[in-house]
């Protein structure tokens, strides 16, 4: 196949009983959100504002917390334009530019969190085009999230970042990435946490620290991002493939990790990303049952919304021009198929064979002994 023809993916049917839903302002808050980027020069040509709004954030906000506060959501919508632009600087990065890349990010992950910590910290160089615009967005932020609220998505902020340097490093040795590595890498870097943290100063509500630090509660939000991980790795590999072919962007993604660890094609490998996936979407509605059993209002709200995370993310990504206009310029250079299943897959309440994450199935029944399933998989 020649770079210049369509890349083509069709998605195994996805488990996702979780029903959709969007707070009815989410037009208005993409538009502003627009407003919002062009005021800061993020489309200042055609190329650069295609590509900036097939990002359309607000949408995704606006299914993440459907009942949410509209000028808190407005605030997140902002900060999920600029932080995927800022994602994408790194995201399709060259062999050859990592380890520069690598000296350079890790000094500015460190300055974007002291800015959300400290707005007036003054660490983000003056020429850089996210400066201007991520010191709105940390002031703004200090004003509708209360100390609590701010911690915890400090801190989940820091994760994502951490991983996503860990990401650039492992960009030019990418073929020796072990699925159990990529599994603690990609809850990282796709910013499950990190987003997740949102949901409580979007919705104004703040659960106490023994309920969101208990092993059950964290079990749930890690389950969501992983989800939310493979999913967009799915909806983004006809994406990632382009970037590969075009600019020789190294094949970091769920699909060409698992086709290494189990030597085996790519179209076999998809089919067993959405197995494990399907599994995984099984053991978040068991550990959610569990987690609502004796809830608060305030964590019902937030498990509640988890599940809506999932299904922002799945609803927003199979319609996200991004994943389909990889650089801006090439419309309809990457066609998606995907479909839903009802079906849900067989779960004997056992672990997948992946220690970074075989906790979480403890959870279920923490008395339990501990075991793994052997084999990878789980079709």
């Amino acid at each position: 196949m020649s770079t210049g023809e369509p890349i083509q993916v069709r998605i195994p049917p996805l488990y996702c009983p979780i029903p959709p839903a969007i707070h009815p302002q989410h037009a208005d808050m993409q538009h502003r959100s627009m407003e919002w980027m062009t005021r800061y020069g993020f489309c200042s040509d055609e190329p650069c504002r295609v590509r900036t709004a097939s990002i359309n954030g607000a949408e995704f906000v606006a299914r993440m917390t459907p009942a949410g506060d509209r000028e808190r959501m407005q605030v997140f919508a902002d900060w999920a334009h600029l932080s995927l632009l800022f994602d994408d600087l790194y995201d399709a990065l060259p062999d050859a530019s990592a380890s520069t890349a690598l000296c350079d990010f890790t000094g500015t992950a460190v300055k974007v969190m002291r800015t959300f910590e400290a707005p007036e910290a003054s660490l983000m160089p003056d020429d850089s085009p996210f400066t201007a615009p991520l010191r709105d967005l940390a002031r703004r932020t200090h004003r509708i999230a209360t100390p609590v609220q701010l911690r915890r998505m400090v801190e989940a902020q820091r994760l994502w970042l951490s991983c996503v340097a860990w990401e650039i490093a492992c960009k030019p040795r990418a073929h020796l990435l072990g699925l159990n590595d990529y599994i603690v890498l990609r809850m990282g870097t796709v910013g499950g946490t990190a987003t997740s943290s949102w949901i409580e100063i979007l919705n104004g509500t703040e659960a106490p620290d023994h309920e969101m630090d208990s092993p059950l509660v964290r079990a749930l939000a890690e389950s969501a991002g992983l989800i939310v991980g493979m999913d967009e790795d799915l909806y983004s590999y006809g994406k990632d493939l382009w970037h590969q072919r075009h600019d020789g962007t190294p094949l970091l993604n769920f699909v060409g990790v698992t086709a290494h660890e189990l030597g085996c094609t790519h179209e076999k490998a998809l089919l067993e990303v959405a197995a494990m996936r399907n599994q995984l979407m099984c053991l978040f509605l068991a550990l959610r049952d569990r987690a609502l059993r004796h809830a608060g209002p305030a964590l019902t709200r937030y498990v509640t919304d988890l599940g809506h995370y999932i299904r922002a993310n799945a609803d927003w990504g199979t319609s996200a021009g991004r994943y389909r206009n990889p650089d801006g310029r090439s419309p309809d250079a990457v066609s998606i198929r995907h479909e839903w299943t009802d079906d849900a897959p067989d779960f004997s309440g056992e672990p997948l064979p992946l220690p970074a994450i075989a906790w979480w199935w403890h959870q279920l029944r923490p008395d339990r002994p501990r075991t793994l399933t052997r084999g990878v998989c789980v079709r």
